[in-house]
């Protein structure tokens, strides 16, 4: 999973208001950060479903599949 998180990281900059601003840890809220709201999730889904050619259904766009790095690698684990 340390890779995808790796992927996840260098993607993350291009959701973030200040790409400058330090990325959050892999278990950091990205919610809480402000990184992820309706529109960058969205980006984010395209981005995964593009990167590790998968298919994310409605019934995955939960808050625990998508709050940090780590559950977002875990996610896109599972679905692989």
């Amino acid at each position: 999973m340390t890779s995808r998180c790796e992927t996840l990281r260098r993607f993350l900059p291009s959701l973030m208001s200040d790409p400058q601003e330090p990325l959050p840890a892999d278990g950091d809220s990205l919610l809480e950060r402000g990184i992820l709201d309706s529109v960058t999730l969205l980006r984010l889904i395209a981005f995964l479903e593009e990167e590790f050619a998968i298919a994310v259904d409605e019934e995955d766009i939960l808050p625990a599949n998508f709050v940090t790095l780590d559950a977002i690698a875990g996610f896109v684990e599972a679905k692989l």
